[in-house]
């Protein structure tokens, strides 16, 4: 199951392939409707001959004889054939608008197009944010992914100073890249023990099934074990890289499967937080450390339950605000107003 860093992530990437999808699409549209107005120009232009008399071979020699056609009859081709252009032109017949967001998880569909004009105007809460951003939808704006929330709030101009949070984008790549140290570990190191930690009850599970097989080692897959069975020598290599050296050598001992162990440790494994709650604690003393090197005047606080960082600006001043994030975070209207995790008391 993905977590939500990688739903963000997933957004984006079906964001940047929408967006690259609909230039396409605009380019095969526009050269289609220059052929279908190209067709249309023809049968103008034939329809306006006719009309005129252009195509009449008795008033065409008595024109060529008598030059005195009004000018008029020809200059409204021109006029066709201008609007027509103008039409094939014009930004109100072409598809140009291009969704910078999307808000569905199972949405794919590069046909559905979502702008500004469907967000809804008679929202009776338009300044209250919802909990993740990512579950109401978000667009570019000054080179920020901001909610629709905080964009309709910044289309009103608001001058008062408002409370903003920031939710990053926390990756496998912030924490590898991240050099912070907590109580002599890195951030990486407690987001692995975390991962581990959630991963065990599933690896417990599935050694249960397979102790009995994995037991026997590399005869398993070079003579077979006594029942018959025999393992292709790459799946017995996949599942024990999948288990991992330590695990085995825990369960499968001289030849034997401790069943009864991996059922008590498993019961265990499933209400196990201990890495969870230690990756929590040095995530938020890297994220406070950040916190502390904002101006003082944003009044910036770092909120561990929401995994969001809160702080008041104005929103002229947010045109020009950055974060060591850059890109990599949702800007959000705060919809808490506690800095005490524990409390978290909504606005």
């Amino acid at each position: 199951m993905k977590n939500s860093d990688e739903m963000i992530n997933d957004l984006f990437e079906r964001r940047d392939k929408y967006i690259k999808d609909q230039k396409i699409k605009q380019r095969k549209m526009m050269k289609a409707n220059i052929g279908t107005l190209s067709v249309c120009l023809v049968a103008a232009i034939g329809f306006v001959a006719v009309r005129t008399g252009l195509l009449d071979i008795r008033r065409s020699a008595a024109q060529t004889a008598d030059s005195t056609v009004p000018v008029s009859d020809y200059q409204f081709n021109e006029s066709v054939k201008e609007s027509a252009l103008d039409m094939a032109t014009s930004e109100d017949n072409v598809n140009t608008s291009i969704p910078d967001f999307t808000t569905m998880e199972n949405d794919t569909s590069a046909d559905t197009a979502i702008n500004s004009d469907q967000i809804p105007v008679d929202d009776p809460s338009p300044h209250v944010a919802i909990d993740k951003p990512e579950d109401e939808g978000f667009t570019l704006w000054n080179e920020k992914n901001v909610t629709y929330s905080l964009y309709r709030l910044i289309e009103t101009g608001e001058t008062s100073p408002v409370k903003l949070s920031l939710r990053p984008f926390l990756s496998f790549n912030f924490y590898l890249k991240n050099d912070f140290v907590y109580k002599g570990k890195t951030l990486e190191e407690y987001y692995l023990a975390d991962g581990e930690e959630k991963m065990l009850p599933e690896k417990l599970s599935q050694l249960l099934k397979e102790g009995d097989s994995l037991k026997y080692g590399t005869a398993l897959y070079e003579t077979g074990n006594p029942a018959g069975e025999k393992w292709y020598k790459s799946l017995y290599d996949e599942r024990v890289e999948f288990y991992g050296k330590k695990l085995l050598d825990t369960y499968l001992l001289n030849g034997e499967f401790l069943k009864d162990k991996l059922l008590e440790d498993l019961e265990k494994s499933k209400k196990a937080t201990e890495a969870q709650l230690a990756f929590k604690e040095a995530e938020t003393a890297c994220m406070n450390t950040l916190v502390a090197q904002m101006p003082a005047e944003l009044n910036a606080y770092y909120d561990p339950h929401r995994r969001v960082i809160i702080f008041t600006t104005t929103l002229e001043d947010f045109k020009s605000f950055t974060s060591v994030f850059g890109e990599a975070c949702i800007y959000d209207i705060a919809r808490f107003s506690s800095p005490d995790p524990e409390i978290g008391v909504d606005e």
